[in-house]
């Protein structure tokens, strides 16, 4: 059974941008190659351009690893807040964890823009036809998926992810 976290859903240009990382903006991130062939239960079987260099990603595609995919926009205050959490989870993880964004219904200019304010460093896709968010039936963004090596999914939290919430969660789809 899925672990099921729910938040307030609350896209506003309201909300201030991220507190700035010190230091040159990352470039942008490639999208790697096809790799493993395991499938994220629930996931729509979708190929999306990604944001940065590299290949279109099947998004439906997991390699092996627990995943994170988090849906989110520029125009998404509460996505902005939740980005550098994001981040620092990613670093932290050293690669054990593969994480995925998935730049919703937005351009990729504001999008591009604030990956480097917020100094984000793994892969991100363009999804601005909304396919993903339309095909998951979720209400709002951000949104948060976490998927075990198997492609089971552990846990969806809608609205920003706490840096708690996101590392239990990371934890049950590493122990699984």
């Amino acid at each position: 059974m899925p672990l099921t976290l729910a938040g307030l859903t609350a896209c506003s240009g309201t909300t201030p941008p991220p507190t700035r990382v010190q230091g040159p903006a990352p470039a942008a991130v490639p999208c790697p190659g096809p790799s493993g062939d395991v499938l994220l239960t629930g996931m729509p079987d979708l190929t999306i351009a990604c944001l940065g260099p590299g290949p279109a990603l099947r998004i439906a595609k997991g390699d092996g690893r627990p995943t994170v995919i988090n849906l989110w926009a520029s125009w998404c205050g509460p996505c902005a807040d939740e980005m550098p959490r994001l981040q620092r989870e990613f670093a932290r993880g050293a690669g054990a964890v593969r994480f995925l964004g998935v730049d919703t219904d937005d351009d990729r200019s504001p999008a591009s823009a604030l990956l480097a304010y917020a100094r984000v460093t793994y892969p991100q896709v363009d999804d601005r036809a909304a396919k993903v968010r339309s095909a998951l039936q979720v209400p709002g963004l951000p949104v948060t998926l976490v998927f075990d090596r198997r492609g089971r999914l552990v846990s969806r939290h809608v609205g920003a992810i706490s840096t708690a919430a996101l590392q239990k969660a990371t934890r049950i789809a590493a122990a699984s």
